[in-house]
């Protein structure tokens, strides 16, 4: 009803949408369809898990008079969860499957989504994971067979083919697991930084953290304007280097997680931007003003301080900046004068997408 009291149909349909509630478990919606088993299995498979498949019960609550009892042991009504899971001559065949092929669980709970997430549990990654739908497709077949042509159910010879077809399913693939690198090697000896740079659609930022030693370190933000993510990432690691100048600190070691930078201040590849290329031009003179320094690539999750840093700068406004320094106990916050801007001198607009 609208606020008036009349029906209206906009607010009938805005009334459903307020009060539906899902009923798709994401767990089931997402992994049926990656399953190696048939696609007509998975699409039967996810309408008995939704109880829309046309059993006795469902016919008659479409008003389709007709035959409401199992098909199979004539004992209860033919629903979807007495069908697939609670029928006795269904359970037994459920037992002599899992004991044929040796494996542990059971296929049972309150209904079939319960039954589902419990197998699920059991077996995630396994081949098994299609069994349910292999069954569940054999056992449809058989009960219309018997219903529309009056065939007799031979169990014995549906078991078998049931464990044929599940045999002839293939082996999922093998689970990728990424090898956990260490973390980076730090000579205290001598400063060292941790470098990132973050863009979105309307802006880009970086963010480095400085460690003069264990117990003094500094904490950057900067906003960059538009640009792209590599513009990001090149100024983020120009900016250190003039910071540890300018504190007359000529021996460094940088970290950055972006290969694509490291390898350009270290001449490993070139960079065919123009535009970042005059940025580059300017990193590699830096490096002529050190004793010593040192631009290695890191992975990612090593460099988290500087990633979030750096997404943090990419809502600031161009220029501006936004240093921590702590040493000790104590921390100052303060916001100075860009160290670098010398790509607005060539270019208005730098950051133009590359």
């Amino acid at each position: 009803m609208a606020d008036n009291g009349i029906y209206a149909p906009k607010a009938g349909y805005t009334n459903l949408i307020t009060h539906k509630k899902p009923d798709i478990s994401p767990l089931w919606w997402r992994d049926i369809w990656k399953l190696k088993a048939p696609p007509r299995t998975r699409l039967l498979f996810w309408c008995v898990l939704r109880d829309i498949i046309p059993t006795g019960e469902h016919l008659m609550r479409q008003a389709i008079y007709g035959p409401t009892w199992c098909s199979f042991c004539k004992m209860a009504s033919e629903t979807t969860v007495h069908l697939f899971l609670k029928c006795p001559i269904i359970c037994v065949l459920w037992d002599n499957i899992i004991t044929q092929l040796g494996i542990t669980g059971q296929w049972s709970g309150e209904d079939i989504k319960v039954s589902w997430t419990n197998w699920h549990r059991q077996h995630m990654g396994s081949k098994l994971l299609n069994l349910p739908l292999v069954v569940t497709w054999y056992t449809w077949l058989a009960r219309n067979r018997y219903i529309f042509n009056d065939h007799d159910v031979c169990w014995p010879r549906i078991e078998a083919t049931i464990i044929a077809a599940y045999h002839e399913l293939p082996e999922p693939p093998p689970t990728r697991t990424r090898t956990i690198q260490p973390p980076p090697y730090i000579d205290h000896n001598i400063p060292w930084a941790f470098f990132d740079g973050a863009a979105n659609q309307t802006r880009c930022g970086g963010g480095f953290v400085l460690h003069i030693n264990e117990q003094h370190s500094y904490s950057v933000k900067m906003g960059f304007g538009n640009g792209s993510n590599n513009y990001a990432e090149l100024l983020a690691l120009c900016n250190p280097m003039h910071f540890s100048l300018e504190h007359h600190h000529k021996n460094i070691t940088i970290y950055g997680d972006s290969m694509t930078v490291i390898n350009w201040i270290n001449n490993a590849s070139i960079c065919h931007s123009h535009t970042l290329k005059n940025i580059l031009d300017d990193a590699l003179s830096l490096r002529t003003a050190f004793n010593h320094i040192s631009c290695l690539h890191i992975y990612r999750e090593h460099n988290s301080v500087a990633d979030k840093l750096s997404k943090e700068a990419a809502i600031l406004p161009r220029g501006e900046w936004l240093i921590s320094e702590k040493q000790g106990a104590e921390e100052f916050r303060y916001y100075p004068r860009p160290f670098i801007d010398q790509s607005e001198q060539r270019d208005n607009n730098p950051g133009s997408r590359q």
